[in-house]
């Protein structure tokens, strides 16, 4: 899928926010795919600790991943300036060094009979597997409406919850919109954890809207140009820019950017 051609004002915005930021065209698409791979790493913390896990910069990414996920249509975003979209770079934290793990992880030594740590490995491996099926899902016109539709009545029903994202009820509604979408679809993504937390009728919810927004996400990163060759041939040029990114996070204020209103 190439790049979509959206409207001029959606085009300036993008131009004006990636010259006040710092940030080039090829970073802001990179972290759609941060934000997959932020998605993907969250899953397998629910999995494997419960929601526990959620407390303090895991908190704050996963209320970014799902505000976000509201917002990712299928014509196009309400922003491509992924940062409207995530918040601030430090919402994104997680994703950025589990992306940058996943691609270091394997080419440390390549002589090495180790096998890929599980926490990168299961990370890769969600993220691989949402990206399939974003494209599974987005050639059904019925799947995409469906999506479409329910993002609205969530974000309507978010007034009654004191636009709670994780309340019980909004977290049950997204994972349902998962189930059925991407979970209609075969081979199904298969999530890997301690019984105790897939057993566990809100872990399992708060984990589908979990792989929801990593859904919307992979579809963020794909209407932006990005593609699963990048994975392969770019993954230099993915190390630069994550580094840099990190440098950005680093030296700049938590809210450098302030997205439009």
């Amino acid at each position: 899928m190439a790049k979509q051609h959206f409207t001029t004002e959606v085009q300036q915005h993008l131009d004006d926010a990636l010259t006040n930021s710092g940030i080039t065209e090829r970073q802001n698409r990179l972290l759609a795919l941060v934000a997959l791979f932020q998605a993907a790493q969250l899953t397998y913390s629910l999995a494997t600790q419960g929601k526990n896990t959620l407390t303090g910069l895991s908190n704050q990414s996963f209320n970014a991943l799902l505000q976000a996920s509201l917002k990712i249509h299928d014509r196009q975003p309400d922003s491509l300036f992924s940062l409207d979209l995530y918040g601030n770079m430090e919402n994104l934290n997680i994703g950025l060094r589990s992306l940058e793990g996943a691609l270091i992880q394997p080419y440390q030594n390549t002589r090495s009979r180790l096998p890929l740590p599980r926490q990168y490995g299961e990370t890769f491996r969600y993220a691989m597997a949402l990206m399939q099926l974003e494209k599974k899902v987005y050639k059904k016109p019925a799947f995409a409406q469906r999506i479409t539709g329910e993002q609205a009545n969530i974000e309507q029903r978010l007034i009654f919850f004191d636009h709670n994202v994780q309340h019980p009820a909004i977290l049950a509604s997204l994972a349902t919109l998962y189930i059925d979408t991407a979970g209609q679809l075969t081979p199904r993504l298969s999530v890997r954890g301690k019984p105790e937390y897939l057993k566990n009728q809100p872990t399992i919810d708060a984990i589908r809207a979990c792989l929801f927004s990593g859904l919307q996400a992979a579809h963020y990163w794909r209407q932006l140009g990005g593609n699963r060759f990048q994975l392969v041939f770019g993954r230099k040029a993915m190390l630069e820019d994550l580094r840099q990114l990190a440098r950005i996070r680093y030296q700049a204020a938590p809210a450098f950017y302030e997205p439009k209103p």
